[in-house]
């Protein structure tokens, strides 16, 4: 019957002379967290039931003990956290019974293996981790110790570059590189930090959650390459192993596992040898391939050619073979790089025209021949063409025109002949089309092809790469021209730490490097005119967090942002971090992919003109620029008609003038907006009360004038609504309030209200916090008020309000009837119950 005791957490029987078996309906007791069954004489099997819980990531059993001490065990016990008598009476959690229980406790155990127990035995939190938990820092002490200063072969001994966190007791989610949801790790960012040694096995104990690991750039020291820790990360959707020195026979097998997987970079990784179907088969998720700089020595599986997902494919220089007409069935490809792959060969197929998706095509240095196929001019999206170098013959078809979009045609060093056509020439006109870099066999006295357009001929153009960081800030129009503006200091550090971005950044990942830039020296240490002298030093010192930021590191690990699966940039937060100068317009470059952006608190000064660019960020969604100083008559005409636009903090940011009903027209999913702390000296729009997603409207502190019959417009799904502070806002308060069915947080503080509360307010059930202070309010205290079982706040003080606190309100300071802990009138108001009055 003891499972019948449902509320039983802790049970112990030790040093007893029970006898017989522990009964399986123990395992009923969902909320046990201690079973102490040692020192007796029971016999036979722990339950199954209890060692599953013991498993399991919410486990709630954290001592489980009976007399299992091999090699006479008197009970049957894998999963105990003690087996001996006397267990210690400190009830501790045991390493050593978690990991046998989960079976990662090997006979022979490798140093990495023991420096990671030993460390996580001495944790003095250790008592305070589920088994997970417990679980989750072992593996990644045994990553730690697997690959740290770990010897390579003929290299000298070194320690990673950035170790943060790493083996100390502060929360492993904190650690440097990881990244946690819910506390479980999902990110493991460790590119280019010297780590040596190899990937452990343990690594798939974060099977479970982890879903992006990339530890590329490290000096792997294992000659041959073991990738079995690879099979177990079923739910990883982004892996990046590119220029490490891992080694495998064509690919390793084990990618198959990755069903989920997005995004795969093992470029420059010393792969070689043939490429075989079987592991791309199984990965109809992958988005982005990169498998350059390998020596593959083989023609490209059918397996990679039809996976139906595929946007970018990068092989360069990876010693592929066979004829290119199988480009023709790779239709969702949006860029699709294989220059350096002399054993590449044959005809551009008519059928490319399939891949009108297609932005970026780069097949130089090939050995491609016959003539360019007409049917390219229907791939309008094309941005760039790179097919220098190959045996191409016959004219430039005429349909090329039709790339309006076009930004780089390069197909020097071939045998093409006749004339530019007048059409691909005026693209290069910024009216008609982007064309920024056209290059041929035009150089005389030799001319093959007839250009007077054309941007370089033959020799002097550069062959180094499809593209270079110059010929990407040449087609966005980036200062290049050394006059120390922070346009042109962007520019510069990009082509002074060119080391081959162009290689392995696509050219938007580029342009996104390019704006992140801008936005440093746009604001790092730079005065504006709210910087004053007094406080030069603290206010233009520079940002007060800058990790990672211009430096040759991956932008995705620099502070403050984040990015897709792509590697593009989809939010900045560099709140509260001593920006200064203003923001650079630049950042209208990410325009496809930010989704979020949080510059408040900091010293950023412009005008709300300057502010333009937020209309064109139609994937932006959150937007907050709060307590900086954007001087602005009325709201910048950038709100309206953005419907991706959900969360918006304009608040203290020197806004000033009349608010317009159109400001947030057409924003229908906005949820959250802050206007306070701003001048507007008008009444407030009844067209923004409307806004179908509305939750959260703040407007306190803003010099509103007039009533709030906008109530009667506001939806349902309204949570807060805060409007303290504006004296000029007053009137009565509408009895059409009580149709706020969500509200939950109502402040109308130091304004004008006058009249009554109305007795419609008490149908607002879900209210919790209520000040109406310092008004005009009149009348007595509705009595329906004690309808809000959810009440905890309720401030009405400083009022004409008159008669006596009705017994409703106060029985909602009873803990079985009410949550009210604050309830303030004047001390006029007979109210016993009040925790406070008030003499106005």
């Amino acid at each position: 019957g003891i499972g019948s005791l449902t509320g039983l957490v802790q049970v112990l029987l030790y040093n007893n002379s029970l006898t017989g078996t522990i009964p399986s309906e123990v395992s009923s007791l969902m909320g046990l967290e201690l079973l102490r069954t040692e020192n007796n004489e029971l016999s036979g099997e722990m339950p199954m039931a209890l060692c599953q819980r013991r498993g399991q990531e919410d486990n709630q059993l954290k001592v489980l003990t009976g007399d299992c001490l091999v090699p006479r065990p008197q009970i049957t016990c894998h999963c105990c956290t003690c087996c001996q008598a006397p267990c210690d009476d400190n009830l501790k959690v045991s390493v050593q019974s978690i990991l046998t229980a989960n079976k990662l406790l090997p006979e022979t155990q490798l140093m990495y293996h023991r420096s990671a127990y030993q460390w996580l035995e001495n944790d003095a939190f250790l008592q305070t981790y589920p088994d997970w938990k417990v679980l989750q820092r072992f593996s990644l002490a045994c990553f730690y110790y697997s690959t740290y200063q770990v010897e390579s072969s003929g290299d000298n001994i070194a320690t990673w570059n950035i170790q943060d966190g790493w083996i100390t007791e502060m929360e492993e989610c904190n650690w440097f590189g990881i990244q946690c949801e819910d506390g479980k790790v999902v990110s493991m960012r460790i590119p280019f930090n010297n780590l040596t040694g190899s990937v452990p096995p343990e690594i798939a104990i974060l099977s479970s959650s982890l879903s992006h690991l990339d530890i590329s750039g490290n000096p792997f020291s294992n000659i041959h390459s073991d990738f079995s820790w690879m099979s177990n990360l079923a739910k990883l959707t982004h892996l990046d192993l590119h220029s490490s020195k891992l080694q495998a026979n064509g690919v390793p097998s084990q990618l198959a596992a990755l069903v989920e997987l997005e995004y795969l970079d093992i470029s420059d990784s010393m792969f070689s040898g043939n490429l075989n179907d079987e592991a791309f088969a199984p990965l109809v998720k992958l988005q982005h391939l990169g498998m350059g700089g390998n020596n593959f020595n083989s023609q490209l599986p059918s397996t990679i050619i039809s996976l139906p997902n595929l946007k970018r494919f990068y092989i360069e220089d990876a010693s592929l073979k066979g004829d290119i007409s199988f480009i023709s069935a790779m239709s969702n490809l949006v860029e699709l790089r294989m220059n350096g792959n002399p054993g590449l060969e044959g005809r551009l197929p008519a059928e490319i025209d399939q891949l009108t998706m297609l932005t970026s095509l780069s097949l130089s240095s090939c050995h491609l021949s016959g003539s360019l196929p007409s049917q390219i001019g229907v791939l309008t999206s094309m941005q760039h063409i790179w097919l220098q170098d190959n045996y191409l013959t016959g004219t430039f078809p005429e349909e090329f025109s039709k790339l309006t979009k076009l930004e780089t045609l390069e197909v020097q060093n071939n045998g093409m002949s006749g004339s530019m056509p007048e059409g691909i020439c005026s693209l290069r006109d910024s009216t008609k089309g982007d064309l920024a870099s056209l290059t041929t066999d035009c150089l005389l006295p030799a001319t093959e092809v007839q250009c007077d357009c054309c941007t370089c001929c033959r020799e002097v153009c550069d062959r180094e790469s499809p593209f270079t960081i110059l010929s990407v800030l040449s087609s966005i129009g980036a200062s290049t021209t050394g006059n120390g503006g922070y346009k042109d200091r962007a520019s510069q550090w990009l082509l002074a730490t060119d080391d081959g971005l162009a290689q392995t950044y696509f050219h938007e990942k580029i342009k996104h490097r390019y704006a992140l830039a801008c936005i440093f020296f746009a604001t790092f240490g730079v005065a504006n005119e709210y910087t004053s002298k007094e406080d030069k030093d603290t206010k233009e010192a520079g940002w007060k967090t800058s990790s990672g930021w211009i430096t040759n590191e991956d932008e995705c690990n620099w502070h403050g942002i984040s990015c897709n699966e792509d590697g593009l940039v989809i939010g900045i937060d560099l709140s509260n971090n001593h920006l200064t100068g203003s923001f650079p317009t630049e950042i209208s470059l990410l325009q496809h992919t930010l989704e979020s952006l949080d510059i408040g608190g900091n010293l950023v000064a412009c005008s709300g003109e300057d502010l333009y660019w937020v209309s064109d960020m139609k994937a932006l969604k959150h937007f907050d620029v709060h307590l900086n100083n954007f001087y602005f008559d009325g709201i910048p005409p950038v709100f309206a008609n953005h419907p991706s636009l959900e969360y918006v903090d304009i608040s203290y940011t020197l806004f000033y003038g009349a608010l317009e009903a159109d400001d947030f027209e057409g924003a229908e999913n906005l949820s959250h907006l802050d206007m306070s702390g701003n001048w507007y000296s008008s009444v407030f729009p009844s067209e923004v009360a409307t806004l179908p997603s509305l939750e959260r409207l703040y407007v306190s502190n803003a010099d509103l004038m007039g009533d709030i019959s906008f109530f009667e417009n506001m939806g349902s799904s309204v949570i807060e609504v805060w409007l303290d502070s504006n004296p000029s806002l007053g009137g009565s308060i509408p009895t059409t309030i009580g149709e706020m069915e969500s509200l939950v947080s109502l402040s109308l503080t130091e304004c004008d209200f006058t009249g009554s509360i109305p007795s419609e307010i008490g149908n607002l059930s879900n209210m919790k916090q209520m000040w109406l202070y310092k008004n005009r309010i009149s009348g007595e205290i509705p009595a329906e008020i004690g309808n809000m079982k959810q009440l905890e706040t309720l401030e009405i003080d400083y009022n004409y309000i008159t008669g006596d606190m009705p017994l409703e309100i106060c029985i909602l300071m009873v803990d079985s009837v009410g949550k009210l802990g604050k309830l303030i009138a004047d001390c006029n108001i007979n109210c016993a119950c009040c925790t406070s009055c008030a003499s106005p």
